[in-house]
């Protein structure tokens, strides 16, 4: 699956961005360029209409360069015909475009000429003059086509312009994507290193915790039984007895609760009980509704990290209040820590509550959740936790 992160974006968003604004241009140029176009061969069809209306007025002329009245009057009616087809306007408005001002502005003055001299009874009509504008009319068409071509080629550069600028979006967009992808393989790689990592210390931990309590409390008991008989052992019998008491209890939250069979509100209820027994810390647990026989693995990362905070509030936090909430709602598990004890200050987490907060992390990342942490010095620290439920099974660490 394809996936572009916000990472991924932020990071090629601006090269986006200036591929895209430079793109804009290239199709205002080309649809100016097609508009030209259009008003040229509107031109070219204008200019074969006026050339064959001037063959026709050029058939009027008489070999003495005169005109009678019947044929004077055809002649101004072919003239005006002309400036009727509005070509000359037309090119007068596109002189500075097409670079023949001299010609265009010569035509003009000579049809004008043309009709007033037309005009007057007896009036004569140099054949020069007309053959003149003829040749102007020649030119003005070769111009035309010139400029056309001019703007075929324009045209054109602009579309492979616009090709190179798309293809290069596209590779923009395609490097991307497979940036995020990485980015999302590395992210799920190293999720899936922090889950074997995870199994491994839990595995470490219900050994241990096995040992402590087979072991060495045994032999911790057959000891005390020993120096039971010895009254003059008293006092080693009670530390004896403490020792127990402290390996039980290190061996308790060691061994991970089985949620299959044990009530997850009940282990946490024991984390509080044993966290107020050995500090001035007051807790106070707002229960919700779970199913961590439903998501074992997803409650065994929460019972740590909770197990985590107690431990941070009671080495850190000195006499204080906290409060924990856990509740499941639309397919996600809500976790929340507060208290009111020292703080930190932002970055101090990396030296005090190093270890700590970065095996929260380490969780939450796991369970592919958002983590939130809030502290200043002397007003506490807040916790929220969101983690999306997966079917998991009854598999245990």
């Amino acid at each position: 699956m394809l996936t572009i992160s916000i990472k991924s974006i932020k990071r090629w968003l601006l090269p986006l961005l200036l591929v895209f604004l430079f793109f804009i241009p290239l199709i205002i140029l080309n649809r100016q360029f097609l508009k030209a176009g259009g008003e040229i061969n509107k031109l070219l069809d204008s200019y074969t209409v006026t050339a064959v209306t001037w063959a026709q007025a050029g058939d009027l002329l008489v070999s003495s360069d005169s005109l009678d009245d019947e044929s004077r009057g055809k002649l101004i009616e072919k003239l005006q015909e002309i400036q009727m087809w509005g070509l000359t306007s037309e090119l007068k408005r596109l002189s500075g475009l097409t670079n023949f001002d001299r010609t265009v502005n010569t035509l003009i003055d000579t049809l004008d000429t043309l009709i007033s001299l037309a005009g007057e009874p007896g009036g004569r009509i140099p054949v020069t003059i007309f053959a003149g504008v003829g040749s102007n009319l020649e030119s003005v068409n070769h111009a035309l086509i010139n400029f056309r071509d001019k703007l075929d080629v324009g045209i054109l550069i602009l579309f492979q312009a616009q090709v190179l600028v798309i293809l290069l979006l596209m590779i923009l967009v395609v490097i991307a994507i497979e940036d995020g992808t990485r980015q999302r393989l590395d992210i799920e790689s190293s999720r899936r290193i922090q889950i074997e990592i995870s199994k491994a210390q839990e595995e470490e931990r219900n050994r241990i915790a096995l040992d402590l309590h087979d072991d060495i409390a045994q032999e911790l008991s057959w000891i005390r039984m020993s120096l039971s008989t010895d009254e003059s052992k008293t006092g080693k019998l009670e530390i004896v007895d403490k020792l127990i008491s402290r390996i039980r209890d290190l061996s308790q939250s060691l061994r991970t609760p089985d949620f299959s069979t044990e009530l997850f509100n009940d282990a946490v209820h024991d984390l509080i009980v044993n966290a107020e027994q050995r500090s001035r810390v007051n807790i106070k647990y707002l229960p919700g509704k779970v199913s961590p026989h439903r998501y074992q693995e997803i409650y065994g990362h929460l019972y740590r990290i909770i197990q985590e905070c107690l431990t941070n509030a009671v080495k850190h936090s000195g006499d204080c209040r906290a409060f924990i909430e856990v509740q499941e709602e639309s397919h996600a598990l809500y976790y929340e820590y507060r208290d009111n004890g020292a703080g930190f200050k932002p970055g101090d987490d990396e030296h005090s509550y190093r270890l700590g907060l970065k095996g929260i992390r380490n969780r939450v990342l796991i369970m592919k959740g958002q983590l939130n942490i809030s502290s200043e010095p002397g007003n506490g620290m807040t916790l929220n936790c969101r983690i999306p439920l997966e079917e998991t099974g009854y598999v245990r660490f």
